[in-house]
């Protein structure tokens, strides 16, 4: 996150800033998952006020690839090529910025790489093509 737009939130905004259940949220914070305080019997949640979020299925579609290929990418260690991510108890997002180098006008064929047979366009600027694998520059969210 970045520290300049953070902000605490209350769990009803928390939930739809990353658009999962306040159960949800309730529970990641029980579990240490989330950074939150307690401000007499209120919870609040620290979240970055200027980030979205996209889920699996929507990045998925942004990148003109499978879900499959991008529930892969997140489960790779951080140094062998994982998308940057957010884990939410079972829930994944994953932020817009980190895939700046998409363009949802142009096709995967043009701007993609070839990986496992699909096409990741989301690798531009972000990650790296090598020895057969997406090298990620060491960014992701959850070694963070």
């Amino acid at each position: 996150m970045h520290e300049e737009h953070e902000r605490w939130v209350t769990v009803s905004q928390a939930a739809r800033h990353y658009r999962v259940s306040r159960n949800t949220i309730y529970e990641a914070c029980r579990d240490n998952e989330l950074v939150f305080m307690r401000v007499r019997s209120l919870l609040r949640v620290r979240v970055d006020a200027q980030e979205e979020y996209l889920t699996v299925a929507e990045t998925a579609k942004l990148l003109d690839i499978s879900t499959s290929t991008v529930y892969e990418a997140c489960a790779r260690d951080c140094n062998q090529g994982a998308i940057p991510h957010l884990r939410i108890r079972s829930r994944i997002r994953i932020p817009r910025c980190q895939l700046a180098g998409a363009k949802e006008s142009e096709p995967a064929d043009e701007i993609g790489i070839s990986y496992n047979g699909a096409r990741v366009s989301a690798a531009m600027g972000l990650m790296q093509f090598q020895a057969g694998r997406i090298i990620d520059g060491g960014n992701c969210l959850a070694c963070n």
